[in-house]
């Protein structure tokens, strides 16, 4: 989807259902379908016969008049895994927790304040970290992004600069079609402590957060192949 569209209040397949022309169904598959064949959200809902043109005119001027001054892009959307791929995912990593338990209590990330830019991931169970020693965590949250966008992860400030705490890779980098991924595009967060002093975390308590960027490609870029996994699922590419 272009700049200029994803520089939105509201997104087009919001205020279609908003208006009762799609469900959230429709837009799912809609959205699936747009990454595939490249083309712009209304055009696809036409061409498929699940809204009519005057309908997607009608989206587009609410579109535009309900533009935000400071022209915030909104490119994408949080979720949860299933259920059945939370628990799957979760074998072989931390055995001592109840993970059925711990994914109704999945909190979604957050912005702090209207002015931040990084959305809080917070901790889907409890957990002390003693220094050297690294965790795996799995945390029930997938990101559908626009194209033309990344999500980064980081530490949050307060815990590293006070104990340390380090990603495992040192930055996160969720791809938009991550989500696609056979595991739902489910996000994992290895940390470490680097420092020298215990690290005590509560369930809910904020410990990455997430900066959504745009980003470019070279002219002559002519990468079509799709990814199917997380780390490591495009070294043979």
């Amino acid at each position: 989807m272009e700049v200029a569209t994803l520089q939105r209040h509201m997104l087009l397949g919001e205020i279609l259902m908003a208006r009762g022309y799609i469900s959230g169904n429709q837009l799912d598959f809609a959205l699936v379908e747009q990454r595939k064949k490249g083309i712009r959200l209304g055009e696809l809902l036409v061409n498929a016969g699940m809204i009519s043109q005057d309908a997607l005119t009608e989206a587009l001027e609410v579109q535009e008049s309900e533009k935000p001054v400071n022209h915030i892009a909104r490119v994408a959307r949080f979720t949860k895994v299933t259920r059945d791929r939370y628990i799957e995912d979760w074998k072989g990593i931390e055995e001592n927790y109840n993970a059925a338990l711990i994914y109704d209590s999945i909190r979604q990330p957050k912005r702090a304040t209207v002015g931040s830019a990084g959305y809080d991931f917070f901790c889907p169970f409890g957990f002390e970290l003693n220094p050297g020693d690294s965790i795996t965590i799995p945390t029930g949250i997938r990101a559908e992004i626009q194209q033309g966008w990344v999500l980064m992860l980081y530490p949050r400030a307060t815990l590293g600069f006070k104990y340390k705490l380090r990603l495992d890779n040192t930055t996160g980098v969720i791809d938009s079609d991550y989500f696609l991924s056979y595991n739902e595009g489910h996000i994992f967060i290895k940390v470490t402590n680097c420092g020298e002093k215990v690290i005590r975390m509560m369930a809910g308590d904020a410990f990455v957060q997430g900066v959504f960027l745009p980003f470019g490609i070279t002219i002559e870029d002519d990468t079509i192949v799709m990814r199917n996994g997380g780390i490591g699922s495009t070294d043979d590419f």
